[in-house]
């Protein structure tokens, strides 16, 4: 059973996060792109539940403060948008085809594809991020 929860450090610092009680014997702490998940036994007590998170407050928080630095916005598809490929700068360059088509070329992704398809062919084909 997965449930939100909200936790408040000894630091007056509040997170939210998702718990979720599985037949286990420990507690399972991730940080996932959404936040913290907590992995529980099904017989822990709420009380002790807390007080391990708290032990682990520092990590926690760390954790998720580095998933923030790392946070890219998404790409837009669009003709004209920035991006960062293989650690150059390129700009992405859409032409509307019947046949999906990718080129590089003088520092322009060249994108021929059907209207509306753009964003499929591009992420199927390169790994890129937005600059």
């Amino acid at each position: 059973m997965k449930q939100n929860q909200t936790l408040t450090f000894t630091n007056g610092e509040t997170i939210s996060y998702l718990l979720e009680h599985r037949a286990r014997r420990t507690i399972g702490l991730k940080i996932t792109e959404t936040g913290l998940v907590v992995h529980a036994p099904k017989r822990i007590f709420a009380y002790q539940l807390n007080q391990i998170l708290q032990e682990k407050s520092g990590w926690i928080l760390n954790k998720l403060k580095n998933r923030e630095a790392n946070i890219i916005d998404k790409i837009q598809w669009v003709d004209g948008e920035q991006l960062l490929f293989l650690g150059q700068d390129i700009t992405l360059k859409v032409i509307e085809s019947n046949k999906k088509f990718i080129h590089f070329e003088r520092n322009e992704l060249i994108v021929h594809a059907p209207a509306g398809n753009i964003h499929a062919a591009c992420r199927a084909s390169f790994f890129v991020r937005k600059k």
